[in-house]
């Protein structure tokens, strides 16, 4: 079996490597078969940024009566309101035209008053949507998009979101809103077999395990008319 230049050039590389004596002793291993492993993973070929800042209606009010009012007015909950945010649904798809990722993503969030005996405290439940049209080859390169992702996601399996940052508040005003802020990420990736450097701590039987729902983070089912665009 004939072996190629690439990889030629990358049995090399490794060789180089792991003959570094002092990196060796560094890292408490003795030998290339103790470091050097033959994998199957999700290898993130592009990935896209996009920021999150949002704002949501408060449906409700606070429960406290405006005083002089014979009507039952109440006040709007104002920003001295706790304001927690956290994810409850992400998911994925194609755009029909593969130029893009479209991504939906459910978060929740809880408004706690000052004193709760007052007031209670209110949930909403929020979905939004976002597109990521333009990507970078990671670990860098030049954006591509249009015809150019189109051809880049002929080899790409699967996509994962990150988002973080997450941060609340409570705008005061007439209207009474919550603004949303953070950072989402989206990874193309494609099953790969790869050769990497790692040690293997311990030598007994590893178990991994995604927690199922109701924790688990699947797709989100949307309430009727509560949406965004």
């Amino acid at each position: 079996m004939s072996v190629s230049y690439e990889e030629n050039a990358a049995v090399n590389g490794l060789q180089s490597l792991v003959n570094d004596k002092e990196l060796l002793n560094a890292a408490g291993v003795e030998s290339l078969s103790t470091i050097l492993h033959d994998i199957c993973v999700q290898d993130v070929r592009y990935w896209c940024r996009e920021n999150i800042d949002i704002e949501i209606p408060i449906p409700a009010n606070a429960g406290t009566l405006v005083g002089g009012s014979c009507r039952g007015e109440v006040f709007p909950i104002t920003p001295d309101f706790a304001c927690a945010v956290k994810v409850i649904c992400a998911e994925e798809q194609l755009q029909p035209d593969c130029k893009g990722i479209d991504i939906s993503l459910g978060l929740q969030i809880t408004l706690i008053p000052p004193d709760p005996c007052s007031c209670p405290v209110m949930v909403i439940n929020h979905y939004a949507n976002f597109k990521c049209t333009q990507f970078r080859p990671f670990p860098t390169g030049s954006p591509i998009y249009g015809n150019a992702l189109r051809e880049a996601l002929r080899i790409i399996d699967g996509s994962c979101v990150v988002v973080q940052d997450l941060c609340c508040e409570i705008l005061n005003g007439q209207c009474s809103r919550v603004r949303v802020t953070g950072e989402l990420i989206d990874k193309l990736w494609k099953h790969e077999n790869l050769w990497v450097l790692a040690a293997r701590p311990y030598d007994g039987v590893t178990v991994s395990q995604e927690f199922p729902e109701p924790h688990m983070i699947g797709e989100c089912i949307t309430c009727p008319n509560n949406t965004s665009t």
